[in-house]
């Protein structure tokens, strides 16, 4: 049976989605049909691709254009001509240029349960820069209409706070680009900041 995921994700919203500016009230609607999507996956990392390329090359097209305009004027007259024919051609090719689509790399599940106090124990493992799905059973936590969810490495630095509201009984974080080799920590805070679980990830080189 084929899961209705509803409309496709629009531009913009993957535009914020990728900057961290989705407002909150839409984060948790955007990850569902993201996570079941593979069309919107595709758009969102083409969108990243393409904005790097174009970050890296934009130096260096600057630099080959002043070189380009210093060796033209160089030239006579003919030369010229020449030389600006070839420049609007190359600049009719780039703009028709457009990224090949890229496969976005399997979103990877990953249940998290609390480890009481017994280190390694039921501790959760994930391969680095891996988008993952991070999943939290809410059965034997306090019912709040939303959760203050925190990843910090082994030093403290955060990797990710936002905040969450739960469906289905759990809460479902999606990170996108991955987390980096290492002991991260997830924890799930209450309402009103209180500290309700801690869970131990560790993220391991990908094979």
């Amino acid at each position: 049976m084929q899961i209705d995921i509803g409309p496709h994700l629009q531009e913009e919203e993957l535009e914020q989605y990728s900057m961290g500016r989705l407002p909150v009230d839409r984060i948790t609607e955007f990850e569902e049909h993201f996570l079941a999507c593979e069309t919107c996956q595709d758009q969102l990392l083409a969108m990243e691709v393409f904005v790097n390329a174009v970050r890296s090359a934009s130096p260096k097209l600057r630099k080959a254009a002043r070189s380009r305009r210093e060796w033209i004027f160089a030239w006579p007259r003919v030369g010229w001509v020449a030389g600006a024919a070839f420049a609007v051609t190359a600049l009719l090719i780039a703009r028709g240029w457009t990224p090949a689509p890229t496969r976005v790399p399997a979103i990877a599940t990953v249940l998290l349960q609390a480890t009481r106090g017994i280190e390694g124990l039921a501790q959760a493992k994930a391969a680095a820069s891996q988008p993952i799905a991070l999943t939290i059973d809410l059965t034997e936590i306090p019912v709040a209409s939303s959760y203050r969810f925190e990843i910090v490495d082994a030093r403290g630095r955060a990797a990710l706070d936002s905040v969450v509201i739960p469906a289905n009984g759990k809460i479902v974080q999606s990170v996108t680009k991955g987390l980096s080799l290492g002991r991260h920590y997830v924890r799930l805070y209450g309402i009103n900041g209180e500290l309700l679980r801690e869970f131990s990830l560790l993220v391991e080189a990908q094979r």
